[in-house]
């Protein structure tokens, strides 16, 4: 289950979509409007494994490159690339750490993809502040803002 609280309430998670052209970018303190998504982790599996896979992949084969691998790329390799599933059990500072500073609009994308129809979308999640894996739930704490182009049903 995917949930989200904004000024208190929980929305209906059909009403959100995660901006996919400029997440992260920052946005204007007087449209912030904070919110918290709580993402079980089947739901994170179910909609972000077949991307964090690829990821993983791509990670792998660049490791026989000359660079020099380092920082959250270092700690993947030295724990040899695991997938999403294990990461969510026995990895999860680490897990945290890669959502929140390598793969934000992707994971956000990817939970909170919606429809295409953006009038259908009140809220659009703009950042992640913070991530926390808790038990069996992944908490995000950011800012979205209203989206101006919604029409209410």
């Amino acid at each position: 289950m995917k949930k989200c609280l904004f000024d208190g309430n929980y929305i209906n998670i059909g009403l959100v979509k995660a901006n996919l052209f400029q997440f992260g970018k920052s946005i204007d303190p007087k449209l912030a409007v904070p919110y918290i998504a709580e993402i079980d982790h089947i739901d994170a599996i179910n909609d972000f494994s077949e991307y964090y896979s690829d990821f993983i992949d791509r990670e792998k084969e660049d490791d026989g490159s000359d660079d020099a691998v380092e920082g959250l790329y270092l700690e993947l390799k030295n724990i040899q690339y695991p997938t999403l599933s294990i990461m969510l059990i026995s990895q999860k500072s680490l897990l945290e750490r890669i959502l929140l500073e390598i793969l934000p609009s992707e994971f956000m994308g990817y939970v909170f993809r919606g429809g295409n129809d953006i009038h259908q979308h009140k809220y659009i999640l703009q950042n992640i502040k913070s991530i926390k894996i808790i038990d069996n739930k992944i908490i995000c704490n950011g800012d979205a803002f209203i989206n101006n182009l919604f029409k209410s049903s």
